[in-house]
């Protein structure tokens, strides 16, 4: 089986990480989760206690050139994982989880071990969202479980949500 890890890096968002937190732990194992706490104001999680959780002084800046200094260090956190020993490094915010097709009756880390992947691969961007007239409120659920079903839900395609979140090879950035 490929050692697979994931990355985060978030600021003062303890609801999604708890989702995050709670499902790439059922599909990859606690503790191969990289929690980076944008500024070391914040609370250290006491609920994922096999997550490796680092807080790290918060980067300036407006938003855009924070966000490039924030991928930077996280493509630098990624090439040390790769070091360490990791095939796959899943980076995504708190509030993106991948989820493998139910019909191929795999998880995220079976489907990643059969893959061939040859830099990176990406996933199908989608927001969620409901109509609440039509389908029963997901928010009482996600308060209570790291799930949902996926047939109780609207989705809706976002090219803008697609980009590349997992990579195989050490050619991610210069430092890698």
């Amino acid at each position: 089986m490929k050692r697979i890890a994931a990355i985060t890096m978030v600021r003062n968002d303890d609801f999604y990480l708890r989702k995050w937190t709670a499902w790439y732990g059922s599909q990859i194992g606690e503790e191969n989760l990289y929690i980076f706490l944008d500024g070391t104001d914040q609370p250290i999680p006491d609920w994922c206690p096999a997550a490796h959780i680092t807080p790290v002084e918060k980067i300036p800046g407006q938003v855009v050139q924070a966000e490039k200094r924030r991928l930077k260090r996280l493509s630098d956190e990624a090439a040390r994982l790769f070091r360490e020993g990791y095939d796959l490094v899943i980076g995504t915010d708190a509030d993106e989880i991948l989820i493998v097709d139910p019909a191929r009756g795999e998880s995220l880390a079976e489907y990643l071990d059969k893959a061939d992947i040859k830099t990176s691969l990406s996933g199908l961007g989608v927001d969620v969202g409901q109509h609440l007239d039509e389908e029963a409120d997901i928010r009482d659920t996600l308060e209570k479980t790291s799930s949902f079903s996926i047939s109780a839900i609207s989705i809706w395609g976002a090219s803008r949500l697609v980009s590349p979140t997992r990579t195989a090879r050490r050619r991610v950035g210069p430092n890698i």
